[in-house]
């Protein structure tokens, strides 16, 4: 499960999202415990963007790189 749950979110874009929303809605969730376990994936992939994200703003300020915005 956690191999196709990573896999789904891997391949996520503007451009995939609904392909990839029947994909994760075809996951086999048998139990609260099954379904946990993906929340905590997804949990876990969004804090992981938003860190990435945020260090690379700092990168780019700090070259002057987004300066004009």
């Amino acid at each position: 499960m956690y191999k196709n749950v990573l896999s789904i979110l891997n391949k996520l874009t503007w451009k995939t999202f609904d392909q990839l929303v029947d994909e994760f809605q075809k996951l086999p969730i048998e139990n609260m415990e099954c379904l946990e376990s993906i929340a905590n994936i997804v949990s876990l992939k969004v804090n992981n963007l938003v860190k990435f994200l945020y260090k690379s703003y700092i990168k780019c300020t700090k070259s002057n790189f987004v300066s004009g915005f």
